[in-house]
């Protein structure tokens, strides 16, 4: 809101909310389904080119640094989507590939688990004054393989590396080959 006592001249309103479940698969034990949901919503004052941006592979970590209000869309660009509303879901199989719990010698570096996913992401963004186009939606798909690893005894980090591209030839999004679709980031998906 509108705060001249603290020398804001500007005024926003964001409205988001980020749901996640996890369902248990019972054909591979320890595997999981694992859906999420976002919703987004800005008003107020146009302070910035779009709220809510979406695009890349971009990881949740203490050690990745995320503008608010950016959410990965897998197969697509870094900021490939921008604006004032936002749709996005995602739905993910994690399965274990092998329990490690190996570390090297006595120093600071532990590998837990090694687990795999296949994935969709699908998401769309829109202005302020334009309106929800059921036909925009981006979609991108994938595979990844992910390492769960302890560093310095203390700081768990997870390390993912995979490949994702865009459905049905969207121009913004990867093609099946292209090499800027690899994947190599920290911090889980979701």
């Amino acid at each position: 809101a509108l705060e001249p006592e603290f020398g804001s001249d500007f005024r926003k309103e964001i409205f988001a909310a980020d749901g996640r479940y996890y369902v248990p698969v019972g054909i591979i034990p320890y595997s999981v389904l694992g859906f999420r949901a976002v919703a987004g919503v800005a008003q107020g004052d146009d302070i910035r080119p779009s709220t809510f941006r979406m695009g890349g592979a971009i990881g949740e970590s203490v050690f990745t640094f995320a503008t608010p209000n950016y959410y990965s869309l897998r197969g697509y660009p870094y900021f490939a989507f921008g604006g004032e509303h936002l749709l996005l879901g995602s739905a993910e199989y994690r399965f274990p590939i092998w329990r490690a719990n190996r570390g090297f010698g006595t120093g600071p570096l532990f590998l837990h688990m090694i687990h795999g996913s296949v994935f969709a992401d699908s998401g769309q963004t829109w202005s302020a004054t334009g309106a929800y186009d059921s036909g925009k939606w981006h979609t991108g798909v994938g595979a990844e393989i992910r390492f769960d690893t302890l560093w310095y005894y203390f700081f768990p980090l997870t390390i993912r590396a995979g490949y994702a591209f865009a459905l049905n030839n969207d121009p913004a999004g990867y093609k099946p080959g292209d090499p800027y679709g690899y994947i190599l980031t920290l911090g889980t998906s979701f």
